[in-house]
């Protein structure tokens, strides 16, 4: 049977998937962040100030995950948190400048996770793979309308 499963395509992405998260989590732990945090950093960064509303939008989660998120962040000190000027229901969330360089020292690691994950594999054999594996998401979505 061990022989069988080890000519799964599905297997194989599977193994690797749980190995890659597994190092990244590793790494954000060893960054004292939860992947969550580095998301609500990253989106921080990538599209600046936004309410906590906006935020919560973008990680597809709940009001009461958002909310634990923020309070880790704030205590951590690497986001600001603010009542907006135009309606003080609206919480206005940016990174500190701690915030800032934590985002990019992630963003080190994943170049370095990557480059890891990728050893020996040339440029346009990466490319490939990527094609193959975008190419099996969308055979997957095609009957689930729902995922991402």
């Amino acid at each position: 049977m061990d022989d069988e499963i080890k000519q799964l395509a599905g297997y194989h992405i599977t193994l690797t998937a749980h190995l890659l998260q597994n190092e990244h989590n590793r790494a954000l732990g060893d960054l004292d962040v939860t992947p969550a945090q580095s998301k609500a950093l990253y989106l921080l960064n990538r599209f600046g100030s936004q309410s906590q509303t906006e935020l919560q939008d973008r990680m597809y989660i709940k009001g009461s995950t958002m909310n634990g998120i923020i309070d880790s962040l704030q205590k951590k000190h690497l986001i600001h948190k603010e009542d907006s000027k135009t309606d003080r229901r609206v919480k206005v969330i940016w990174l500190t400048e701690e915030g800032e360089r934590l985002e990019r020292e992630i963003w080190e690691m994943l170049g370095a996770l990557e480059a890891r994950l990728m050893a020996g594999i040339s440029p346009k054999r990466k490319q490939e793979l990527i094609r193959t594996i975008e190419q099996l998401q969308d055979n997957l979505k095609t009957n689930h309308a729902d995922i991402g």
